[in-house]
């Protein structure tokens, strides 16, 4: 499953600001993934339990663009305490 996320909004750690993340893409350059990512990706957000806001991003599939993973909560889950990944669909936030 060829997928590109990146962090648009890091609130706590600039190392993750803008960061693309990409697995299975090889064929595609990074400017040609960011675009596509920016493009045609699904916002999604990490929360806390407290549901304070640590990231908001973009994530693509590109095999099936309108499925979401749960790949940037896993890399961010031990780093930041997130526990909840939110994507946006129809104009409503909901849980992944």
């Amino acid at each position: 499953m060829p997928i590109i996320f990146v962090f648009t909004n890091a609130k706590e750690d600039d190392r993750y600001q803008d960061k693309l993340y990409s697995k299975g893409c090889k064929h595609l350059s990074t400017p040609q993934r960011l675009e596509m990512v920016m493009e045609k990706g699904i916002p999604f957000k990490l929360v806390d339990e407290d549901d304070e806001l640590h990231f908001e991003g973009k994530y693509l599939d590109l095999d099936n663009p309108r499925n979401i993973d749960f790949e940037p909560l896993d890399m961010q889950m031990n780093n930041t305490g997130c526990t909840t990944m939110m994507y946006l669909e129809d104009g409503e936030w909901k849980q992944l």
